[in-house]
């Protein structure tokens, strides 16, 4: 992906927009996104997208292990795949590698484009935005885990003695 395009529209174009402070500031910042193609990279990649934050995708093989690499670990302890690092001018540096974290940022970087500034359309977003994380992904996490895990799936299934079996 090349960034410039999304650096000149979003940085540029929307100088002569909205608040010229925040326009400035991010373009003072750089913004990477670590991923593969799993669900939530793709996600967040979309909402940094539709907010028209500039960013650079830092892809790491899934399959070498590159999320688990001392350099990546140090980014992102725990070794998720979607870690977002902006670095400003002065600076100081952030880091998220909640998915759901990043898109509430994007969306909050990008006012009212992805959450609407009217408090009762805002709440009707995030709770849009609630029911998915919560009703839908989550479900579908259980299921794949449930699936892939005889052990829980015995559990699940009542299947199982008090010797393990």
């Amino acid at each position: 992906m090349n960034p410039l395009p999304i650096l000149d529209r979003c940085v540029l174009d929307d100088l002569l927009d909205g608040s010229l402070d925040e326009k400035l500031e991010r373009a003072r910042s750089s913004v990477e996104l670590y991923g593969a193609k799993t669900g939530n990279c793709l996600r967040v990649s979309v909402a940094l997208e539709e907010a028209e934050i500039p960013y650079i995708v830092r892809k790491l093989d899934l399959g070498r292990s590159e999320h688990r690499s001392p350099e990546h670990l140090s980014r992102n302890p725990v070794g998720k795949v979607q870690t977002l690092v902006e670095r400003f001018r002065d600076g100081r540096a952030l880091i998220l590698s909640q998915s759901n974290a990043i898109l509430m940022y994007a969306a909050e970087g990008s006012p009212p484009r992805l959450l609407p500034s009217d408090t009762v359309e805002r709440a009707l977003v995030l709770q849009r935005f609630f029911y998915f994380v919560t009703d839908v992904i989550a479900v579908s996490h259980a299921g794949f885990a449930t699936k892939n895990n005889v052990g829980l799936r015995r559990i699940v299934l009542g299947k199982f003695d008090l010797h393990g079996r």
